[in-house]
Formats: C-alpha cells, structure tokens, sequence
C-alpha cells in the first residue's frame, strides 16, 4: 500500500518527452520473439525510457519508515483525516499520526 506523489510541473514535460520514445521501443520489442538477442536489446530500451518517464516530478510514497512525508514531519493520514467527522467517528487521526510513532 502506498501513495504515487506527482509533481506535475516537472512531471508531464518529462513524460510527453519520453512516452513516443517508451510506445516506440515497446513496439519494436514485441516484433521479435522473446529470448532473441533483439527482443533483449529492445527491452533493456523499454526500461530505459520507462525509468526517464518517470524519472522526474514522480515519487513513491510507501506508508512505512521510508515515507517522504515522515522525513518533513507530516502525514497524509493525518492532514486528510485529521478534524474532519469522519475522523472524529472512525477515531482515524489517531491511527494517522502527524509524525511516525506519536499521536497528536
């Protein structure tokens, strides 16, 4: 579980660069036979241009130790949750600490 953060402002450019360049080399990929040293060459460019598409405005938000907003002292749980009636019935916000490993 996790969240996909996009920073669309450095995001879409890079995609719109690299998306034909991914569609192309995808295509050609699947014109060989899977094993053949082409199929290979083909896909090692299809990672490559997978990882340029979203090697830039894109960030992987896991839920764990690792989460980026834990680093900056936040929480997605605990400022979508937190005040609202929901959180108050479901008693959400306390499972949804503003830091990692407090309760506000």
């Amino acid at each position: 579980m996790g969240a996909d953060l996009y920073l669309m402002s450095l995001h879409e450019p890079t995609r719109r660069l690299w998306e034909p360049r991914f569609d192309a080399a995808a295509a050609e990929r699947d014109r060989h036979e899977p094993g053949t040293p082409e199929h290979e060459r083909w896909q090692k460019w299809v990672v490559k241009c997978y990882g340029k598409m979203y090697g830039a405005g894109y960030f992987r938000d896991p839920y764990n130790d690792l989460e980026v907003l834990w680093r900056f002292g936040l929480s997605y749980g605990a400022t979508t949750f937190a005040g609202s009636s929901i959180s108050r019935r479901s008693g959400l916000a306390s499972k949804y600490p503003s830091h990692h490993g407090q309760t506000e």
